[in-house]
């Protein structure tokens, strides 16, 4: 991956993930993830996707009111879903932070019988607030 700078404030990264052991075709190979050698490998954390090449980007922007905007996006290149992640930082003193994000999949959902489709479109979609305060 690499960061650029794009304007004051402003930035973003692009990565490319070939992932070895991933599926090239998630709807018609699904029933290799049940083998008990990918059940091992998802044991260990040595997958953290299921498709063979994925692209990420993230875009931030830091204001100067110590407010962080940002949006991470990843998505399958064999299946085209994906998942946006839109957040906000806001820093309101030096012990207190409050944090919002939300996770935004797009693709195929998954067939009647529960076997996913695509890599990102079984995903719910889902939001989290945190409220911190550090001592």
């Amino acid at each position: 991956s690499h960061m650029w700078p794009v304007a004051a404030g402003l930035s973003g990264t692009l990565e490319y993930f070939f992932n070895g052991f991933g599926l090239s075709d998630l709807e018609n190979q699904a029933a290799v993830l049940l083998e008990p050698g990918m059940q091992d490998r998802f044991g260990r954390g040595d997958l953290q996707s299921v498709g063979r090449h994925q692209l990420g980007a993230t875009l931030s922007l830091l204001t100067e009111s110590e407010v962080q905007f940002g949006v991470g996006v990843t998505q399958s290149l064999e299946d085209g879903s994906g998942v946006a992640v839109p957040s906000l930082v806001w820093v309101v003193s030096d012990a207190v932070t409050l944090t919002a994000l939300a996770s935004l999949p797009w693709g195929r959902a998954e067939a009647s019988t529960g076997a996913p489709r695509s890599e990102y479109g079984s995903m719910p979609r889902s939001a989290l607030i945190q409220f911190a305060v550090y001592e």
